[in-house]
């Protein structure tokens, strides 16, 4: 069954996380199953929307967010980070700007490990989206859309991924759920997930986190206890520094 729900901005498709490790993507005036992706491990509990629509994003018990373009078809990253399940998730109104023939989303991943994470994912401009390929399997084991940022498993930002935790080295697939419709994409092979490190991580509480979200000038996060704190918006930094830095 479904253990959360997301309406898109205009009130026009509804996403649901599935405790089966998929996301669908359904119109709201029919029904219909539009589109979505799989995990890539275990069950769903998060979903959110991008302010413009065009993205979803969804995360569980595979430690890590997809974010999943509609035009595209496919995952454009997997914010990862986390080192327990995802609990909420939540866009930027407000992201950082992005580079030429490229849009950009800021989104924050709480997770049962106490954190809270930002991260940055780049997408292809409207142009770009509407010059890729129509939607088909990938030839060779386990299937899959391709993310257009897809580089054999390195990150999205910059570093050579050397910093990956244990689960790099013995991944488990999600299980399969049965007659996956061609609406949905299925779990890419693991080598071929494009990564996106968080710009900022911080412990938000001693309790795991169930919420976050953002306001106009703050990002608010919610623990299990009930504990509710409100964080000041990190000022803009080249991702080159942080990287240097060693943020996680």
């Amino acid at each position: 069954g479904a253990t959360a729900g997301a309406l898109s901005p205009d009130g026009t498709l509804l996403a649901t996380a599935g405790a089966d490790g998929v996301l669908r993507v359904h119109s709201t005036r029919t029904g219909a199953l539009i589109s979505g992706f799989q995990a890539y491990y275990g069950s769903l509990a998060a979903v959110a929307w991008s302010p413009d629509g065009r993205c979803v994003a969804a995360g569980g018990e595979d430690d890590c967010a997809a974010v999943f373009g509609l035009a595209e078809r496919c995952a454009l990253g997997w914010a990862d980070g986390a080192d327990s399940w995802v609990s909420a998730l939540a866009f930027d109104p407000h992201p950082p700007p992005a580079p030429a023939g490229e849009r950009m989303y800021r989104l924050a991943v709480a997770s049962q490990d106490c954190c809270v994470a930002l991260h940055d994912v780049a997408a292809p401009d409207a142009d770009v989206a509407a010059g890729l390929p129509p939607l088909s399997p990938r030839a060779g084991g386990g299937g899959g859309w391709g993310s257009p940022f897809a580089g054999g498993g390195r990150d999205q930002g910059e570093g050579d991924g050397s910093a990956d935790s244990d689960r790099d080295a013995t991944p488990s697939p999600a299980p399969t759920p049965p007659l996956l419709p061609p609406q949905i994409a299925p779990a890419p092979a693991f080598a071929d997930m494009a990564r996106i490190p968080p710009v900022a991580r911080a412990v938000a509480s001693a309790d795991p986190l169930t919420d976050v979200a953002f306001s106009a000038g703050a990002l608010i996060t919610a623990d299990a206890c009930g504990g509710v704190r409100v964080w000041a918006r990190p000022l803009p930094r080249p991702r080159s520094e942080a990287v240097e830095s060693g943020e996680h």
